[in-house]
């Protein structure tokens, strides 16, 4: 790999509000980030380099393109089963279930 940095730092970063600002997150210096779990919603990340003695300047930083992670929530299945109000003795009874956050699966890709 190539570096124009002879003493290059590195910085992952998140955003989550679609890349409009970014965080640096703490620690997370290395060439590889093992993202940890986290709520559902939209998080972008890349990594910043820059020349050491130039660390912590934006305008002396290049970025590379962010990564999307999409992390949906688990769905909370359950079923409900309902029946008509009144049961006499000997007559038919119609009992209904119906699902609650059943969920979907879906698929997606995209670039």
């Amino acid at each position: 790999m190539e570096n124009c940095f002879p003493s290059a730092v590195y910085e992952w970063q998140v955003s989550t509000d679609g890349g409009l600002t970014w965080s640096t997150i703490t620690g997370e210096i290395g060439l590889t980030y093992d993202r940890p779990a986290t709520v559902p919603g939209n998080y972008l990340y890349r990594m910043a380099v820059a020349q050491a003695s130039n660390a912590g300047i934006t305008s002396c930083s290049v970025a590379s393109l962010p990564a999307l992670v999409r992390v949906i929530p688990l769905p909370s299945p359950a079923v409900t089963i309902s029946s008509t109000p009144y049961v006499c003795a000997g007559s038919v009874v119609v009992f209904t279930a119906a699902n609650v956050d059943g969920g979907q699966l879906r698929c997606t890709s995209g670039s």
